[in-house]
């Protein structure tokens, strides 16, 4: 492809996910969900295309291709797909297996697989905290957990399985802010460690009882494989 070419595809993918997230409301019409469907698997196709790339395979690509990809293209879809699946997750409650909705859910969630760690905390999603929680989150973080994790709770395989890999990102993330800034509470001697964030522990509080049944009857050490539901 030209240098005309590349640029006439990657601004009318944008354009497209731009369209669609202004216009949230006729979502429900099956062409429109048709459309962000299709916008979302271009998306990955050139996200899959550019991640795999070689040095040999990129010195056959226009000049600068790569770079605007990574500092512009890349940077503007995702900023765009993170809240449409925060919007569109809210919607999933009554739509069955075989709908363009949850068509689209799995689409936004293929192309969201290739948002980075570094994208992912430089979110713009609206600041959302829980009242008098203890935490040495900044708030970017805490808006992602506090935004993201009710959502492992929908009976939406898509949603479920998207918000899992994009948490799983920041996971390792966490654990730090405990170990440099526990001290700022002056209370270290008595509280080796802060408690989970709330978001978290709210979701593993509502499946504590299903967590329980599970592993009733396993002892500890063993390692049980939990088959997913379908269906």
């Amino acid at each position: 492809l030209a240098d005309e070419e590349w640029d006439f595809i990657l601004c009318s993918m944008l354009a497209w996910l731009e369209t669609i997230s202004e216009n949230t409301a006729v979502c429900h019409i099956p062409l429109v969900q048709l459309l962000a469907s299709t916008s979302c698997v271009l998306s990955s196709t050139f996200s899959g295309y550019f991640q795999a790339l070689t040095t040999e395979s990129a010195e056959q690509l226009p000049v600068n291709l790569l770079s605007e990809w990574k500092l512009f293209f890349s940077e503007g879809i995702h900023s765009l797909l993170l809240p449409l699946i925060v919007k569109f997750a809210d919607e999933c409650k009554n739509s069955s297996e075989m709908s363009l909705h949850h068509r689209l859910l799995e689409a936004l969630g293929e192309a969201l697989a290739f948002m980075s760690k570094e994208q992912l905390l430089d979110h713009t999603l609206p600041p959302k905290f829980v009242a008098g929680q203890k935490t040495n989150l900044t708030d970017k973080l805490q808006t992602l957990l506090n935004t993201l994790a009710p959502l492992l709770l929908l009976r939406s395989r898509p949603v479920q399985l998207t918000v899992y890999h994009l948490l799983y990102k920041i996971m390792p993330d966490l654990p730090p802010y405990d170990d440099e800034n526990l001290k700022t509470y002056g209370d270290e001697e008595e509280e080796p460690g802060l408690s989970p964030p709330a978001s978290l522990m709210s979701v593993l509080a509502m499946q504590e009882n299903l967590i329980a049944n599970i592993l009733e009857d396993v002892p500890v050490g063993e390692v049980v494989f939990i088959q997913p539901q379908i269906g």
